[in-house]
């Protein structure tokens, strides 16, 4: 048995290719038709939580970056005092 709803799947193929505003104007035209779910809450939790560990990340890659570059800037006066000093 097939139900229809009137509601066009999208085939993974299709859904891949759309750009993410064809994605948002399809879930805002589709939202007034669907009760959400535990699961819709549940994702969207999921999403905001990965959305700050991925800005947390990005943070400390930064931070890490800024460290390495002054650890070879401290590397790179260090090798020069070692050579000024066995040249006097």
């Amino acid at each position: 048995m097939q139900f229809s709803f009137g509601v066009h799947m999208e085939n993974y193929e299709n859904l891949s290719k759309m750009t993410l505003d064809e994605l948002k104007g399809k879930y805002d035209a589709l939202s007034g038709n669907t009760v959400p779910g535990l699961s819709f809450y549940r994702e969207e939790i999921a999403r905001r939580e990965s959305s700050e560990q991925s800005t947390e990340m990005h943070r400390m890659t930064k931070s890490m970056k800024n460290m390495t570059a002054a650890i070879l800037v401290m590397t790179v006066v260090n090798v020069f005092a070692v050579i000024v000093q066995f040249w006097h």
